[in-house]
């Protein structure tokens, strides 16, 4: 997916996911990983502008928890891209409630709207 979006000269990149947490059912949340250290055509202040905008625009949206920005150096997708970029969970598959709100086409909307506009934000800014 990094080459991909690399190949194409991609803007930004922005992996979504849901999360899980077996140890307790109970942890819900939106969090926003990102790569932890500068990238050769991207300074780390610009992805930690991204996460920090994203993470605004869907706590906001949606009225989740606030579950942070995690630097990340590992993963792949952010790591590997050659633009700013941000996985996002959207929600912990393993809290009952949060499962219900992801599969829910109305929340499922929120979050692309929250989504398009944190990254409209992001490019006022940028």
């Amino acid at each position: 997916r990094a080459m991909i979006a690399n190949y194409h000269n991609a803007d930004l990149f922005i992996s979504i996911h849901s999360n899980s947490y077996t140890a307790s059912p109970n942890v819900s949340g939106i969090q926003v990983l990102y790569h932890a250290h500068d990238k050769a055509k991207v300074k780390k202040e610009e992805t930690v502008a991204l996460a920090k905008i994203m993470l605004e625009e869907l706590v906001k949206g949606t009225g989740a928890a606030d579950k942070g920005i995690i630097p990340r150096e590992r993963t792949v997708v952010i790591r590997d891209t050659e633009m700013p970029s941000v996985l996002i969970e959207l929600g912990f598959l393993t809290n009952e409630k949060e499962a219900q709100l992801l599969n829910d086409d109305e929340y499922q909307n929120i979050l692309v709207e929250s989504i398009i506009k944190g990254i409209e934000k992001y490019f006022d800014l940028y």
